[in-house]
């Protein structure tokens, strides 16, 4: 009996660790950049109608490690990345220098904030790392 109860628990945690699926959350895709959200005050800033372009990012990467690259509403952008769990780091973050609307301001600033972001199918959202804003994007792709 002891026998078979040994050989009973073996087989069901071989199942069940052969079936453990690691599955790493990837950003890759095309995303537009739609709201900027202020959790103190409930309140929320979105894109202008009048703006010559949208923010648009292209996230591309193998769910640990990748690059972004995109457009502002003046300048273009590429940076690289690396995300740990729902933890996320923006490294190196270059482009033109080109003066920017208010809308285009808060994107910079929103990046080299960023610590954390939650997705889903049609939605990325980013949050500073002091937990009190966040960027809603939007999927294009």
């Amino acid at each position: 009996m002891t026998t078979r109860l040994v050989f009973l628990f073996l087989t069901i945690s071989i199942l069940f660790t052969s079936c453990e699926k690691v599955d790493k959350e990837s950003l890759s895709g095309k995303w537009k950049v739609t709201k900027y959200k202020y959790l103190l005050t409930n309140s929320a800033g979105h894109e202008n109608k009048n703006l010559e372009r949208s923010i648009i990012l292209t996230f591309e990467d193998d769910g640990e490690s990748g690059t972004v690259s995109g457009h502002t509403v003046t300048n273009d952008f590429t940076a690289s990345y690396t995300i740990d769990g729902n933890q996320i780091s923006f490294n190196g973050m270059e482009g033109k220098e080109t003066e920017e609307p208010a809308w285009g301001n808060k994107f910079w600033v929103a990046m080299a904030l960023t610590h954390r972001f939650e997705r889903s199918r049609k939605k990325l959202i980013l949050t500073h790392s002091d937990g009190l804003e966040q960027v809603i994007l939007k999927r294009e792709d």
